[in-house]
């Protein structure tokens, strides 16, 4: 769930199930309940909830799930799991926490003030785009 959370929060991605991390094709032997299990974590264990698709696909006579996830428009998503709340985001082939300077980046990007509002003083009335 962390790096759906990371896809979410940076230009989105795949996530393929039953591939392993030599790009081999293992298969999965039960789809339909790991789908079931994948859709309720992605519902449970991330905040705000994303825009996602999960479909079946069959790869050299196996079954595989490609979860494809949307870039957030509300970001910062969350992953959250026994209290807490965190943010993480994809550097390069890694996930990691997201560093505080880019939970801001993430904040603002949802913001989007007009140029005029950036530099604006504090107090002046400003318009969100």
């Amino acid at each position: 769930m962390k790096t759906v959370v990371a896809f979410s929060n940076s230009i989105g991605g795949s996530i393929l199930f039953g591939v392993d991390d030599d790009r081999l094709i293992i298969g999965l032997s039960h789809v339909h309940d790991a789908t079931e299990k994948i859709n309720n974590l992605i519902k449970t264990k991330v905040d705000p909830l994303i825009m996602f698709s999960l479909k079946p696909v069959t790869m050299e006579t196996m079954d595989i799930l490609v979860l494809e996830i949307v870039p957030g428009k509300m970001t910062p998503d969350y992953y959250v799991n026994e209290g807490t709340r965190t943010v993480f985001v994809r550097i390069g082939n890694e996930t990691v926490v997201a560093p505080s300077y880019f939970i801001h980046e993430l904040t603002f990007k949802i913001q989007r003030p007009s140029f005029d509002c950036i530099f604006r003083p504090v107090n002046s009335i400003c318009t969100v785009i």
